[in-house]
């Protein structure tokens, strides 16, 4: 799409919003793989009579096609935040951190800013710390979360939020689009963003990839949406040397649902991938647990462990990054102990996570209360 058209459309977005129309449901993504973190909460929100949403994104190919949704494109930089000072309504939903600690900021025109989370991470160890301090309302995936919430409020003496026990969103959208009538044959090796120089995309990418396609296996690549803006080098370094590999797929749909369907077992390293993969798949994960993903170095102030921690140790299978060369091994042996793992995996399940059923009806019918 050129330029022109582009703008044409941003002008249009921004003309609507100066109206001075006020709405009750404002949806922010920052591209357009985040719409499925969003999608149930919106088909919900859309099928009761008269709810009219906004949808307002960066990413000009973003679009929620339903009826009561208004696609409003509002770019980046200095129009973008026009746009999300212009914006007026009840709720603004967004999975972006960090609100009003970088150029996305609060303003007088929203009542109340909710937070989706998009992973099932623990808040304090991959995340900063004031990242959730400026939302109003934050929809948790488990009591893990919410406790971890509270005590980050009193370490830090951030401010108090309501909190709502949701459960996680992605996992109703994956498990309302299931395809187990996929050939489930490949290694899906997806790498975490990471802040840290010593991480398994930037160090280690292409050594995984080398021994496991030498070894005959099928492989999906997937990097993370991050990895296309600060690592294209090295994206482009794998295209050139495996384009010819007919084992070889390099995933960069919005959704990971196809490759989480495709494959057989995971590898990654502290990616929030790995619990919607044993989640609702049911497959084997390894974890490369020597490259741990830190954004927040004082995390012990809330605790030592995490939940993704206490999700490995059950249910995962540990190896060093330095051990690609015996890869082949260790995903047989992962798979075969997996076996014996899998049976407390329901009940783990739904223990930790909130209404493991419908995120959408709860996040809903909450909100109703304010």
């Amino acid at each position: 799409m050129n330029f022109f058209t582009k703008l044409r459309m941003l002008l249009s977005s921004l003309y609507f919003l100066s109206s001075g129309g006020r709405f009750n449901y404002i949806f922010f993504s920052e591209k357009k793989n985040y719409k499925y973190y969003f999608l149930p909460l919106i088909n919900k929100i859309s099928s009761i009579k008269n709810n009219k949403i906004i949808y307002l994104s960066t990413d000009i190919e973003d679009r929620i096609d339903i009826a009561s949704v208004k696609n409003l494109y509002i770019g980046e930089g200095f129009l973008r935040m026009i746009a999300l000072n212009l914006v007026k309504g009840k709720f603004f939903f967004m999975t972006t951190t960090d609100l009003g600690n970088n150029e996305i900021k609060k303003t007088k025109n929203i009542d109340h800013y909710v937070y989706i989370f998009h992973s099932l991470q623990s808040i304090h160890k991959i995340y900063t710390e004031g990242a959730f301090n400026n939302y109003d309302i934050i929809c948790c995936n488990g009591n893990y979360q919410l406790e971890e919430l509270k005590k980050t409020e009193d370490v830090y003496k951030l401010k108090k939020k309501q909190f709502i026990k949701s459960g996680y969103l992605y996992l109703e959208y994956l498990k309302n689009n299931l395809n187990f009538h996929e050939k489930n044959e490949s290694v899906l090796f997806a790498p975490s963003w990471n802040y840290n120089e010593k991480n398994l995309f930037d160090k280690y990418a292409l050594s995984f990839l080398d021994h496991l396609l030498k070894n005959n296996l099928k492989v999906i690549f997937r990097p993370h949406p991050e990895h296309y803006k600060r690592s294209k080098k090295i994206i482009n370094k794998v295209e050139k040397e495996y384009k010819n590999n007919k084992n070889f797929l390099l995933d960069a749909n919005i959704s990971n649902l196809e490759s989480l369907n495709k494959s057989n077992i995971l590898i990654t390293d502290f990616s929030g991938i790995a619990q919607e993969f044993l989640f609702v798949f049911k497959k084997p994960i390894i974890i490369v647990k020597d490259l741990q993903k830190i954004h927040n170095q004082n995390y012990k102030k809330i605790s030592d462990n995490t939940y993704e921690d206490e999700v490995y140790r059950k249910f995962g299978y540990f190896i060093n990054s330095e051990n690609f060369y015996n890869l082949t091994n260790e995903i047989e042996s992962a798979k075969l102990e997996f076996e014996n793992k899998k049976k407390y995996l329901e009940d783990f399940i739904n223990k930790s996570i909130f209404n493991n059923k419908s995120p959408s009806e709860i996040i809903y019918n909450e909100l109703l209360k304010y």
